[in-house]
């Protein structure tokens, strides 16, 4: 499908931003021979499915629980030299029940003791990407969407009030 659209003859795009999926992420440097970028949307739902297939979402009303997701959720807007350090400072500082998930993160995005990790840190993290202005996610929609959807409900809200 790729060989297809790069024998359309349009210009070779100099990056792409892709879901957390190893083999369109091969396919692209192999063909198009272009940055690869994964979707912060998409890496944050992967850490939410692990939350949930590990059955921690019940530690979800735990203010350190939460705290260490949305740390977490911090680290990809950081400096890649900065990535061990701030993953150290997570391990310390998050709620006992969140060590399957930092666990799970080192394993497939970070690649510590011994073992490379699935997914390259220069795939995830997006410090170069905020500071360049280049898009967090492969759906530029999503944050319009998410905002229409609060307004939507918020509109609702009002509207029942006033009744």
């Amino acid at each position: 499908m790729f060989r297809a659209v790069l024998g359309l003859g349009e210009s070779v795009p100099n990056s792409m931003n892709v879901d957390s999926e190893i083999a369109p992420i091969i396919a692209i440097k192999l063909i198009f021979k272009c940055k690869v970028n994964a979707c912060y949307l998409h890496l944050c739902q992967s850490i939410w499915r692990k939350i949930q297939k590990t059955g921690l979402v019940k530690n979800w009303f735990d203010d350190k629980f939460r705290l260490s997701f949305r740390r977490l959720q911090a680290l990809v807007f950081i400096l890649i030299s900065d990535v061990y350090l701030s993953q150290d400072s997570n391990k310390q500082n998050s709620s006992n029940s969140f060590s399957t998930i930092l666990n799970y993160f080192e394993k497939n995005y970070i690649g510590r003791a011994g073992g490379k990790p699935r997914f390259e840190m220069e795939l995830w993290i997006l410090f170069g990407r905020v500071k360049n202005n280049i898009p967090r996610t492969n759906n530029d929609a999503e944050s319009w969407l998410s905002r229409l959807k609060y307004d939507a409900v918020s509109e609702n809200e009002f509207k029942k009030g006033k009744e």
